[in-house]
């Protein structure tokens, strides 16, 4: 089970489109990783499954242009209580009522007409606006983190880490077999559309100041085909094999792998590119045209990129709730960034401590974290009930990791070491806390409030006494039932 969800910025709303058909991007796979104009129809490369997954896709509702009058009214009411004195609410009324018989219905008719021919009306002003033209770095801000509670029956750290890496293999499969139930509630099915993103993708920095992701996926996988993760040891990645031959690979023949990266490991760091990915994204750009330049380096970028998802094999050892969810959140604060061992562009991120700890991290762009929800939720349910099991009277074949180490040149590495200042100064000057109240949910609930409005409502309330201001807020509100 999940101990902890923390989400920064990335308590956005959960507003993700319906496609009906799926064209990928490349005819043929693309072997080189490089930066390029972001594609138009980007967000239809990656492919959805058929079955039940996916089975009330094309019945769900559009989402609707809301009225104008509506919108006015809710906007309104929105403003009246966080207006200074009754003169700024006068005046703010004035120039909404104006508004609603001047350019409001121009505006609206042209919104209507935009959204005729569109699957989702808001859907590419929300991914570039909410995400993809964000250029800040994607830790801290916007990338969300789990923690796993401990699991007692562990022998090792690849024992654990090889556990979660099947577990998640399976779900993949499950997914792409359509096997996977879809979410909603007694009022109806979600939108599924999301899951298309979780496996076999990457964010890329876009050189035009706007991001955008690619998929490695193949419409024709059931999860079956070849596929590998890449993991992290002191910022060294390596090809971990999962699928092999129409299967995917035993407990123990992913075990194998993985503590032979463990004992690969001679206290030696390796040159931390992964830094670079949690950079100002712009700045991430530039450093992404310089690494890919080097032929031997855009070969390790597609093989990081086409994997399933990543494993970050962390050396930290995180004892108290607090350093947990920190060396989650952004890596150990130490004389130099543990970014360096992560790849912050993927979509799922599992992480495991070199004392037994594990959990999860998230980049938001493409990926809400419901999903990713039930995701860790499943796999850590079943590495509980039956993942840790290895039947060592079985003949398994043996699969070497292939490491991948990077051409360094003055470039290069001048860009690593900029990163890894911007990371530190980034990382070092968050500070986290919490603070237990003598009640809890059932209390709130008797005042007819919400517990997480509640929460955000004392956030609030903080915020203007500390600075004497109201601070910009993200919500998240999900609309999966369009």
């Amino acid at each position: 089970m999940l101990l902890q969800t923390t989400m920064t910025r990335s308590t956005l709303p959960h507003l993700r489109s319906t496609h009906s058909s799926f064209k990928p991007l490349f005819s043929t796979p693309i072997r080189h990783a490089s930066i390029s104009s972001r594609p138009m129809n980007w967000k239809a490369a990656a492919p959805a499954a058929s079955g039940v997954t996916y089975a009330h896709q094309e019945s769900l509702p559009k989402l609707p242009v809301p009225e104008l009058q509506n919108t006015l009214r809710t906007l309104k009411e929105t403003l009246k209580p966080i207006a200074w004195d009754e003169q700024e609410w006068k005046e703010v009324e004035r120039k909404v009522d104006q508004f609603s018989v001047s350019q409001g219905p121009i505006l609206q008719e042209r919104l209507e007409d935009w959204a005729e021919d569109k699957d989702h009306w808001l859907e590419r002003w929300w991914d570039d606006g909410g995400y993809l033209g964000y250029r800040d770095s994607v830790v801290v801000n916007v990338s969300y983190y789990y923690g796993f509670h401990r699991i007692p029956q562990i022998q090792s750290n690849a024992h654990l880490a090889a556990a979660l890496v099947r577990g998640a293999m399976l779900f993949r499969q499950s997914l792409k077999r359509g096997e996977l139930k879809p979410e909603g509630t007694k009022e109806g099915s979600f939108c599924m559309d999301t899951y298309r993103w979780m496996f076999d993708c990457v964010r890329i920095p876009g050189a035009n100041g706007l991001d955008y992701s690619i998929s490695y996926a193949d419409a024709a996988d059931n999860g079956t085909h070849n596929s590998h993760i890449i993991a992290f040891r002191r910022n060294r990645p390596w090809k971990v094999y999962t699928t092999k031959d129409g299967r995917i690979l035993s407990l123990y023949e992913i075990e194998r792998q993985i503590q032979h990266i463990y004992d690969s490991d001679n206290g030696a760091e390796y040159p931390g590119v992964g830094v670079l990915t949690a950079s100002n994204r712009d700045v991430w750009a530039k450093d992404y045209a310089t690494l890919s330049e080097l032929p031997h380096n855009s070969t390790i970028l597609h093989t990081i990129q086409s994997s399933a998802f990543t494993l970050s094999l962390d050396t930290g050892k995180p004892g108290d709730f607090l350093s947990f969810s920190r060396y989650l959140w952004h890596g150990e604060v130490t004389y130099e960034s543990k970014l360096k061992n992560r790849w912050v562009d993927k979509p799922c991120q599992f992480v495991v401590f070199d004392n037994g700890r594990a959990g999860f991290m998230g980049e938001h762009s493409v990926m809400d974290g419901t999903p990713t929800v039930r995701l860790c939720d499943e796999v850590c349910d079943w590495v509980k009930a039956e993942g840790l099991t290895i039947d060592r009277s079985h003949q398994y074949k043996s699969f070497q990791p292939e490491p991948l180490d990077w051409e360094i040149n003055s470039g290069i590495s001048k860009a690593i070491d900029s990163a890894n200042e911007a990371a530190m100064e980034l990382t070092g000057s968050q500070s986290m806390g919490y603070h237990e109240t003598p009640y809890g949910k059932s209390a709130i609930k008797k005042f007819g409030v919400s517990p997480d409005s509640w929460a955000q409502m004392v956030v609030q309330l903080a915020y203007r006494r500390l600075l004497n201001s109201m601070p910009e807020t993200g919500k998240e509100g999900s609309d999966r039932n369009h």
